[in-house]
């Protein structure tokens, strides 16, 4: 007995972490307002884009724009295009690392040019492994005026997910993230992006090692193809500073550590929203089998949810 008030404190000083607000990382990210231009050469334009940091609260920073093809088309740090001269290009916001969705510029030389096609889905951003769907394009000059008959050229960026044929025909191949783009008279089309096949995986907490944990879980793909971890409103656990959210493929805490990915310190139960892809966006939703509340510093799962 005499040993066990320093194995108390030998516990709670091997559980100290940090001091970061518990806070969800979500991811630093830059949502810019649309996703194509279309300018006569000479003419000007402006987009417009957001800073939010990794807890998803918005920032007022200097973003930095810039174009791919500056004979094309510039862009200044207000994001002001002007169109120099005919063909495609685009134009990405940064702040330091992070990068907007690249805004797709065509310059054409006069009104009749096709200026924008736009590719899009009709049953959304999800299909099933084997299921076929019929994409539709729309093609305007730059005043915004149809324009139709021409031929459209299809292609698939990650064929081995979802592939297309030249009637516009898409199927899901595998379980994944899929991208399409469509070009008509040498116009690409925006990028479309549908998931294919599994896009959610859920599961509920049990505790481990004598400590508690409650509640439900769910691993699912964003429409814009991030990977997400949510802890549901009723997650609970034993907490202990230090006190971690990790993805595993094992329940034991030393092999969590040396090879799960760590998400981040939570202090409190409820909901909370992660970021995945964030983190590491080499990360699908079939790589790891469990959710862990590690105690990081002392190596002891509080509790684990086996992912379905």
């Amino acid at each position: 007995m005499r040993y066990f008030p320093f194995l108390i404190i030998l516990f709670f000083t091997s559980c100290i972490g940090t001091d970061e607000v518990d806070a969800p990382i979500v991811g630093e990210s830059i949502e810019i307002d649309r996703e194509q231009v279309s300018l006569l050469i000479g003419d000007q334009t402006t987009v417009n884009a957001a800073y939010f940091n990794r807890y998803g609260a918005e920032e007022e920073v200097q973003l930095i724009w810039s174009t791919a093809d500056k004979e094309i088309a510039t862009i200044d740090l207000s994001g002001t295009v002007t169109a120099v001269g005919a063909g495609q290009t685009q134009a990405v916001a940064a702040y330091g690392a992070v990068e907007s969705y690249p805004v797709l510029i065509t310059v054409v030389e006069n009104e009749n040019d096709v200026a924008q096609v736009s590719l899009s889905s009709g049953a959304g951003s999800q299909i099933s492994v084997g299921q076929e769907i019929t994409l539709t394009v729309e093609v305007f000059n730059v005043l915004g005026d149809p324009i139709t008959g021409l031929d459209v050229t299809y292609t698939a960026l990650d064929p081995d997910y979802l592939s297309v044929d030249q009637n516009g025909v898409a199927t899901g191949i595998a379980n994944g993230f899929g991208r399409i783009v469509a070009s008509v008279d040498g116009i690409q089309s925006n990028t479309l992006g549908i998931q294919v096949g599994q896009t959610s995986r859920s599961g509920t907490f049990s505790g481990a090692n004598g400590y508690d944990a409650t509640g439900t879980t769910e691993l699912f793909i964003a429409d814009n193809g991030d990977l997400m971890l949510r802890l549901n409103s009723d997650f609970d656990t034993d907490f202990a500073l230090g006190t971690y959210i990790y993805l595993s493929n094992s329940t034991s805490g030393s092999v969590t550590r040396n090879e799960g990915l760590e998400i981040q310190e939570v202090t409190t139960g409820g909901s909370h929203l992660f970021n995945v892809s964030a983190i590491d966006s080499d990360i699908t939703i079939d790589d790891f089998n469990y959710v862990i509340v590690l105690c990081k510093p002392a190596t002891i799962t509080f509790g684990y949810a086996q992912l379905d």
